[in-house]
Formats: C-alpha cells, sequence, structure tokens
C-alpha cells in the first residue's frame, strides 16, 4: 500500500492524543493504518510509547517541609485576600 506523504504531518500531530486514548474512532483509525505502512511515522509512534512507559515509572520528586510550609502559607494568605475582597463587594453575608 502507498502511504500519502500529506498524512505523516496529520499522524505526527496526532501520535500524542492516539498514545493518550484521546481521540475519537475516525482519527484513532487513521493513526493506526496509517502506521501500518508508515515506518518513518510507527517508529514515531513507538517511540513516543516509550516515553510515556518511561515517564509513567517515574516517581514524583520529594519536597522539602520548608517548601510544603511556604507553599501553605501561600495559599492561606490566598484565601483570606479572596474572603476581605468579596466581603468588601458583599458577596458573602
Amino acid at each position: 500500500m502507498m502511504v500519502a506523504p500529506g498524512n505523516c504531518t496529520r499522524v505526527s500531530a496526532l501520535v500524542g492524543a492516539f498514545i493518550d486514548g484521546e481521540l475519537g474512532h475516525t482519527d484513532r483509525l487513521l493513526v493506526a493504518r496509517h502506521c501500518d505502512h508508515c515506518p518513518r511515522c510507527d517508529a514515531e509512534l513507538q517511540a513516543a510509547r516509550t516515553i510515556k512507559v518511561g515517564l509513567n515509572q517515574l516517581s514524583a520528586p520529594a519536597c522539602s517541609d520548608h517548601l510544603l510550609n511556604r507553599l501553605r502559607a501561600n495559599v492561606d494568605h490566598e484565601r483570606r485576600t479572596t474572603v476581605r475582597q468579596y466581603a468588601t463587594i458583599g458577596l458573602l453575608a
């Protein structure tokens, strides 16, 4: 089967969504069929799958107690500021 060169650009743009299961039936079929016959696009698809597997195996980085405390303080400050703003414009009773 001859692969239409213009489809490579379209398929390349859809590879990430294909791997994440975010495509509708028509686009999913387009990517699958195209990659069956296009070694370049199939290699891109396989590389993207490998990257996704690797990323899913990473653990979240540790967060220091100091950073967590700063984040909590910022959230508390924003919450208090928002409540004051709402009270000022009469949105809070």
